[in-house]
């Protein structure tokens, strides 16, 4: 039987107080964005990867690097995605996948959610993650519930 690891999507602020506002089916916009990755919870922290952007809005970049103590100290939310084989080959694709994800740093409304949600697509279309599973499709469903719409011309 083969082992299988949650490919979770993780939230994490400095400001952790109240993540949870919904207002008109969109969480509500408390001025501080959420900032999101993809990390593979495997075995052991040297084989959890995370997939997140760095920097600002225009000048992100992709760093794909192994979970921390300090990270898990500053999540404030966790979204069970999905299973994934535990095997070498499958976490070098995904990380392939984030690597390669187009990074949009023209664009003022561009941020690590909406990295996170196009970097799930891509993986969909890689076959690694199925658009199928129902369990998937119910937590990506969750996931985009929490994306937040700042006004970028506040």
């Amino acid at each position: 039987m083969e082992e299988h690891e949650e490919s979770e999507y993780l939230e994490d602020s400095e400001d952790s107080e109240d993540s949870s506002d919904i207002s008109d089916g969109q969480p509500e916009w408390d001025g501080v964005l959420k900032h999101w990755m993809l990390y593979i919870d495997a075995p052991t922290y040297t084989e959890k990867p995370i997939i997140h952007l760095v920097g600002s809005p225009d000048s992100y970049r992709v760093e794909t690097r192994f979970l921390t103590d300090e990270d898990e100290d500053s999540f404030i939310d966790r979204v069970n995605l999905c299973d994934i084989p535990n095997r070498q080959g499958v976490y070098d694709a995904i990380i392939n996948a984030g690597e390669r994800a187009r990074v949009n740093n023209q664009d003022p409304s561009y941020n690590s959610q909406v990295y996170i949600i196009r970097l799930l697509r891509a993986l969909e279309r890689r076959r690694i993650v199925s658009n199928k599973d129902p369990k998937y499709k119910e937590a990506k469903k969750k996931l985009k519930g929490k994306q937040q719409r700042p006004n970028v011309m506040q």
